[in-house]
């Protein structure tokens, strides 16, 4: 098939490159953050040759944590929803005491 693998973490599945992820992998990912990763698709932005928006990054890590979130790797999905979070350009929110 191909070198390209799944990107979800911790998935070595083999997939097409025009994939981001394998179908077992996809079916874990929330309606809410397919909708945001279709909303910031290369095709969509017109940014289909060379580098993608970095939001579209930010959208893929929260994918990338709904997958870890189901597997119950609960560190590592709250470390890629931060990541993803500071990509799209949102402020974590401050706790007063």
């Amino acid at each position: 098939m191909t070198d390209h693998t799944c990107h979800a973490i911790g998935c070595d599945t083999p997939c097409p490159p025009a994939l981001l992820m394998c179908a077992p992998c996809w079916v874990l990912v929330s309606s809410r953050t397919y909708r945001l990763l279709r909303r910031y698709h290369p095709s969509r932005t017109g940014r289909i040759k060379g580098q993608p928006p970095v939001k579209w990054f930010g959208a893929v890590c929260h994918a990338r944590a709904d997958v870890c979130e189901a597997r119950g790797d609960y560190d590592t999905a709250e470390k890629q929803r931060a990541r993803g979070d500071r990509l799209l350009g949102k402020t974590p929110e401050v706790t007063r005491g």
